[in-house]
């Protein structure tokens, strides 16, 4: 059992945390020497400035998860400077071990796909593992090569991960900027909240009161989280609206290929490490592991779906609905078609595409191989479909499974 300190203690007056550090003897290590050095080694006249050596002494020394814990007692102990400065780096750092995480599972995965195995004969499905083996060896050396010292043993857990998935931080960090005088940061930090947490009480409280202040401006509503691809999908928008074809292709052409791209490091970064709170067979242990992360990156799909602070559920082949519509009107017919095939994959009872299926079957330039569906959103659909699939059969199955258990235990006391 790990032992802490009063002023650790103090931290974690949050219940979000209470489970989080006491299971880390490694993290807690490194806390009571981040706490020591930024709260205990200064005195009491010291103002906030006077404490910037000690936290450029701790740049490479503390990971995010210790970021987040010294900005939350900041933040208990009214002290805004540092609740808004240790937030921010908390913010920053997570999104950049995301980021390096994602892209060395996603390079891995590429280079090891289609490698030869040690030998042809496939005994036991043993080249999946032959694969494995060697994509682990790549990962290795690739987050040896671009993480910092501090993240190579490091392993964010459930906890953490969605305590800055549900962008917690953002939530703390209106009132820190606000008490510092900063009205547009604390009003992004408040609508950052309200894109992934619509009906977040609090800060639907707090924006509505900045709005009424007279420094307020619309400008000031940003997602600080928002998808690369939700710029160029506004645009797309925009400019079919004003009917220009050409930009709006451009526009939702891009979009698509940085969704697809976003979405893949979203899910890259599902592949962590889990705790099974028990030791199961070799078998077991893969499976729950494979569940736990494929239950992550379905969830990547809701996570893509936010665009302009609302949600979609058909974001990504809406993208085609428009498309097809913009080709046609450049004079692409081929575009057009297979656009309009593969939104009807998705949504094949759609009146208004069937109409246009039967009036491209009848148009004179239309030739069969153009009635294909593209092959991104294909390979998208058939993944997606596949993982809803399995998802429902695991829940139906087990959760049968133990109902079934419980029926047939004997009453031990008959």
């Amino acid at each position: 059992m790990v032992k802490f300190s009063v002023l650790l203690c103090v931290i974690f007056i949050n219940f979000e945390l209470n489970a989080v550090v006491g299971s880390d003897k490694l993290t807690t290590s490194k806390l009571d020497y981040v706490i020591n050095e930024i709260f205990l080694n200064t005195s009491e006249e010291e103002t906030i400035e006077s404490r910037d050596p000690t936290r450029d002494a701790i740049e490479d020394k503390a990971t995010f998860v210790e970021y987040y814990l010294v900005a939350n007692n900041a933040y208990l102990h009214n002290d805004w400077q540092a609740c808004a400065y240790f937030f921010e780096k908390a913010i920053r750092e997570f999104r950049e071990y995301s980021r390096t995480i994602a892209h060395c599972r996603m390079t891995c995965d590429q280079r090891t796909r289609n490698g030869k195995p040690l030998f042809p004969e496939n005994p036991e499905n043993i080249h999946f593992y032959d694969g494995l083996v060697k994509k682990t060896l790549c990962l290795k050396k690739c987050l040896f090569r671009d993480l910092p010292k501090t993240y190579r043993f490091f392993e964010v857990n459930d906890a953490f991960r969605e305590i800055f998935h549900s962008r917690k931080p953002y939530d703390y960090l209106q009132l820190c900027h606000y008490k510092n005088g900063d009205l547009q940061k604390a009003v992004s930090a408040a609508y950052t909240v309200l894109a992934m947490q619509p009906d977040h009480k609090l800060s639907v409280s707090n924006l509505k009161y900045y709005t009424t202040l007279p420094e307020f401006h619309k400008d000031f509503l940003r997602d600080e989280e928002e998808m690369r691809f939700v710029s160029f999908y506004l645009k797309g928008m925009d400019t079919y609206r004003e009917s220009k074809w050409r930009e709006s292709i451009d526009n939702l052409e891009k979009s698509l290929e940085i969704f697809i791209e976003e979405e893949n490091a979203c899910r890259a970064f599902c592949e962590g490490s889990f705790d099974q709170g028990w030791h199961p067979d070799f078998t077991t242990s893969t499976a729950n592991h494979f569940t736990y992360c494929l239950r992550c990156k379905r969830n990547c799909t809701i996570d893509m779906s936010i665009v302009g602070s609302q949600k979609y559920h058909d974001i990504f082949p809406s993208h085609y609905e428009y498309l097809q519509f913009s080709y046609y009107n450049i004079g692409n017919l081929e575009q057009a078609i297979k656009c309009m095939v593969t939104y009807l994959l998705f949504f094949p009872d759609n009146e208004m595409m069937l109409e246009n299926l039967d009036f491209y079957k009848n148009h004179p330039d239309a030739k069969d191989d153009f009635f294909q569906v593209r092959k991104e959103a294909l390979q998208y659909y058939q993944r997606s479909r596949y993982e809803k699939a399995l998802l429902e059969f695991i829940t139906e199955e087990f959760t049968k499974f133990f109902e079934e258990q419980k029926i047939n235990v004997p009453d031990k006391t008959s």
